[in-house]
C-alpha cells in the first residue's frame, strides 16, 4: 500500500487499514435467525492455554483463502469479537495430523487487534491441503476465565466456500444448543446468513433507495392530509385560524365555529378534522382541540355548541 499522504494515528488510522477486509459495517449478512452462536472451546483458566479446531475438506484441493468470522452471542450482543483470539496461527496440512503444516498467517508473536464483528480474511495462494487448522496460543479474557470461539470458518477454492461440506474437529469443545462444533461451518455468522459481497452491497443500495421512497411518500402523505383537512373544515363551515399560527404539517389551522383561541402565549394550538356521517342529518362536522402549555387544560369546541364533540 503506498499513498501520497496519510494521517498515521494506529491502529484506527494508517494506511493498510484499506485493504485489512475490515469495515465499520462488520460482516456481510442478511438478516436472518442463525441456528447458533459458532464454536466455542472449553473454557480456560490461563490466557496461555493452547486450543485449536480444525476443518477437514475431503480432499486436496489449491486453496484461495481463509476467512474467520468474530463472533457476537445472543447473550452476550455487546461483546463484538467475542473470545477472537488475542495470538492465533493459521496452518494448512494434507494430514490431519499436522506432521508437516504449512502456515498461511502467524499472529503468536504479538497481540492481533479484535476485529469486533469484521472477518479476518488470509490468502492462501493456490496452496494444496485438505486440512485448515486455526490454533489460539493466547485466549480472550472473558471475565475471570479465558475463551477461545468463533462464529464462522471459511475456506475458498475455486470460488467457493468448501469448508460448509466438510468435517470440524477440535482439541475440546461446548457442545449446546447454542455452541457446537457444526456451527462453524454452517453458513451463519451470530448475527445472520453470510452472503456474497456483492450480493450484500447490492442489497444496501437497494435499501437506501426504498428508504428515500418511503420519505417521499410520507412527505406527500403528510401535505395531501394536511389540504384534504382543511377542505373538510371548510366544507363544514368553519373558519380558518390567522396565518400567523400555521398547522404544524403545512396547512392553515382551523377553529370549528364559535371556537375561542387560549389567551395563554404558550397554546398549542391542534386541529382535529374529520368527516363523519350523522345519523339523522347526515352533515358533516369538524373538531378542533388545542392544550394549554401552562395549564394542560384542553378545550373544546365545534359547529353546534349544544352538543359535545
Amino acid at each position: 500500500m503506498t499513498v501520497s499522504d496519510a494521517y498515521n494515528n494506529p491502529p484506527a488510522w494508517q494506511p493498510s487499514n484499506a485493504t485489512d477486509g475490515q469495515t465499520v459495517l462488520g460482516a456481510a449478512v442478511e438478516v436472518a435467525p442463525p441456528p447458533g452462536n459458532g464454536w466455542h472451546a472449553m473454557i480456560a483458566r490461563s490466557p496461555d492455554t493452547l486450543k485449536w479446531v480444525q476443518v477437514d475438506l475431503g480432499s486436496e484441493l489449491p486453496l484461495d483463502e481463509v476467512r474467520l468470522y468474530p463472533a457476537r452471542p445472543k447473550d452476550f450482543p455487546a461483546r463484538r469479537g467475542f473470545g477472537f483470539p488475542v495470538r492465533f496461527r493459521v496452518e494448512a496440512a494434507a494430514d490431519a495430523s499436522f506432521t508437516k503444516p504449512l502456515t498461511l498467517f502467524d499472529r503468536t508473536p504479538e497481540d492481533f487487534e479484535n476485529p469486533a464483528e469484521n472477518p479476518v480474511v488470509i490468502p492462501a495462494n493456490g496452496l494444496r491441503a485438505r486440512f485448515v487448522r486455526v490454533t489460539a496460543t493466547r485466549l480472550w479474557a472473558r471475565s475471570n476465565d479465558y475463551i477461545f470461539a468463533l462464529a464462522e470458518l471459511e475456506v475458498w477454492a475455486g470460488g467457493s466456500n468448501v469448508a460448509r461440506s466438510g468435517e470440524v474437529t477440535s482439541l475440546d469443545s461446548i457442545e449446546s444448543p447454542s455452541w457446537a462444533r457444526r456451527f462453524l461451518i454452517d453458513g451463519f455468522n451470530s448475527q445472520g446468513r453470510i452472503v456474497a459481497l456483492p450480493e450484500w452491497l447490492r442489497g444496501l443500495s437497494r435499501r437506501r433507495e426504498v428508504e428515500l421512497e418511503l420519505g417521499r411518500v410520507a412527505f406527500g402523505r403528510a401535505a395531501l392530509g394536511g389540504s384534504m383537512g382543511a377542505w373538510r373544515c371548510a366544507g363544514a363551515g368553519v373558519s380558518p385560524c390567522s396565518s400567523r399560527r400555521p398547522w404544524r404539517y403545512g396547512c392553515g389551522t382551523a377553529l370549528a365555529r364559535g371556537g375561542r383561541k387560549s389567551s395563554n402565549s404558550g397554546s398549542a394550538l391542534q386541529a382535529i378534522c374529520t368527516t363523519r356521517s350523522a345519523a339523522i342529518s347526515g352533515a358533516s362536522r369538524c373538531s378542533a382541540r388545542w392544550r394549554s402549555g401552562s395549564q394542560g387544560r384542553p378545550r373544546r369546541s365545534h359547529g353546534n355548541p349544544s352538543r359535545r364533540a
